[in-house]
């Protein structure tokens, strides 16, 4: 696909933050640009995942690919913040490793409360901010992500623009036509882009 000139791009780059995750691996696939996560292996190769990118990384890659033609890398996290078989026992002085870290892990939550004071909560703000950092190829102890992660929690006020619904109900509040207005406004998408 030609990049897109600067009107037409211009018109639909909101409109992409309605998109789901089902419709954006649709578009990569379509564009052979890559969602899935790769991690690196001891031995310097590179294995995909089971994880895709978050939709703000997947919707980054798209805006500059129809902006520019050009496909990006896809997220790597770097050998030495991926655990092996051999990775430490989880500790307030051990590194948060991929692979060794896991949502909805009691072990984890037991540990996370008890570096914040009963704070900590799973989701989107812990997410983002392991894999960015995992990403930059660094692996924080677990008691230096838990100040990391209530300064995060607490600089994060607003919504991103990906989560759409969020950010409308911020910005209008409740609508009860929003599913409506998703669909309508992803069919457009997909269609200005797959026609």
């Amino acid at each position: 696909m030609a990049p897109l000139d600067k009107a037409t791009l211009a018109a639909i780059t909101d409109d992409l933050n309605y998109l789901n995750m089902g419709e954006l691996k649709q578009l990569c696939r379509t564009f052979g640009l890559p969602s899935a996560i790769h991690a690196e292996m001891p031995d310097g190769k590179l294995k995909k995942t089971g994880e895709a990118d978050r939709k703000g990384i997947i919707l980054d890659r798209l805006r500059h690919y129809l902006e520019t033609g050009d496909i990006t890398e896809p997220t790597v996290f770097p050998a030495h913040v991926v655990a092996g078989p051999d990775a430490a026992p989880i500790g307030p002085n051990s590194p948060v490793l991929y692979g060794q870290y896991k949502n909805r892990d009691a072990q984890i939550l037991t540990l996370m409360q008890e570096l914040t004071n009963g704070q900590f909560k799973f989701g989107a703000i812990a997410q983002e901010f392991l894999r960015e950092v995992w990403t930059k190829g660094e692996a924080p102890t677990y008691r230096e992500f838990a100040h990391l992660w209530l300064a995060a929690r607490d600089a994060h006020q607003n919504p991103n623009p990906e989560w759409a619904y969020l950010t409308d109900r911020k910005k209008d509040g409740p609508d009860k036509d929003w599913k409506k207005l998703r669909q309508d406004k992803a069919d457009a998408v997909m269609k200005r882009l797959l026609d």
